[in-house]
C-alpha cells in the first residue's frame, strides 16, 4: 500500500465514513487507515487518533476535486462545505466540538442511516439513550440542591415535565435543531424537521454528544444554561401539580 496517496485526514470516524462513501459513490476506490483506538461502539469516545483515507495515485486528483467541490445544502438554501455544516449549531449551543463527527452523529436520524449504502453512517438512537440519562441526572441533581422545599412527589412531577417531549422539542426549536437534522428522503417529505419526537430526540442526542466530547461538566453547563429560565419560573411560581 506504499504507492497509495493520502487525500483526506480527520479525527472523526463519522466524517471519514461520509467522505469515503462520497468518493466510492463517484467510483473512486478508497483505503482507510486509523490511529483511533478500536472500540465496541460505533464511534470513538474522546479519541484523538487520526483517520486517513488513501486512493491510488491515478485517482488522487479526482478525489481531491470531489471532496473540494462537495457541498451540503441546508433547508434554508445555504450551501456549505462538509466541515462547516454545523457551524451555526455550534454557535447556538455555545460549545465548540473537538470532534465534530459526534455532532453529526447526534443529528443523524435513523431514516438517513438506513439510506446510506456505505454502512458507515450510524443513527442517533444510542446517543439519545445516553443523553436522556445525562439530562435526567442533571435535572434531578438541580432539583435536589435548589428545591429542598419540594417533596419527592413534587420533584418527580417537575422532573417529568422538564424532560418531557414537549419541553425538549421547544428547547430544540430555540436552537433550530430541526434545520440541522440529517433525515432520509421519506422523513424529509413528511415534515420530520418539525416533528416534536424527532426534535426532542435530537436534543437529547446533542446533550450526549457534548458529554462525550467535553465531559460531564460541559454537559451540565449546557443543561444549566438551557434550563435556567425554566427553573427561575419554577422558583417564582412554585409547582402547581
Amino acid at each position: 500500500m506504499s504507492d497509495l496517496v493520502v487525500i483526506f485526514r480527520t479525527q472523526s470516524e463519522v466524517e471519514a465514513s461520509v467522505v469515503r462513501g462520497l468518493l466510492e459513490a463517484h467510483g473512486v476506490p478508497t483505503v482507510t487507515a486509523s490511529d483511533v483506538p478500536q472500540s465496541i461502539f460505533p464511534l470513538a469516545i474522546n479519541a484523538l487518533g487520526e483517520v486517513r483515507i488513501s486512493v491510488h495515485p491515478d485517482d488522487a486528483e479526482d478525489a481531491l476535486r470531489i471532496i473540494d467541490s462537495h457541498r451540503t445544502e441546508l433547508p434554508n438554501g445555504r450551501v456549505v462545505r462538509l466541515r462547516d455544516e454545523f457551524e451555526a449549531l455550534e454557535q447556538a449551543v455555545a460549545y465548540r466540538f473537538r470532534d465534530r463527527g459526534l455532532l453529526e452523529h447526534a443529528m443523524t436520524h435513523t431514516s438517513r442511516a438506513n439510506e446510506d449504502v456505505s454502512g458507515g453512517v450510524f443513527d442517533n438512537e444510542s446517543l439519545e439513550f445516553l443523553g436522556d440519562a445525562v439530562l435526567g441526572f442533571v435535572i434531578a441533581d438541580i432539583l435536589f440542591r435548589e428545591f429542598p422545599g419540594f417533596d419527592e412527589g413534587q420533584k418527580s412531577k417537575t422532573k417529568a415535565s422538564l424532560v418531557s417531549t414537549a419541553t425538549l422539542a421547544r428547547q430544540a426549536e430555540r436552537l433550530h435543531i430541526g434545520d440541522h437534522l440529517l433525515l432520509g428522503r421519506g422523513e424529509e417529505k413528511t415534515g420530520g424537521r418539525r416533528k416534536q419526537a424527532l426534535l426532542a430526540d435530537g436534543y437529547k442526542a446533542l446533550i450526549a454528544a457534548i458529554y462525550l466530547d467535553g465531559g460531564v461538566e460541559q454537559a451540565r453547563a449546557f443543561i444549566v444554561s438551557e434550563f435556567s429560565s425554566i427553573f427561575a419560573d419554577v422558583l417564582v411560581i412554585g409547582f402547581n401539580g
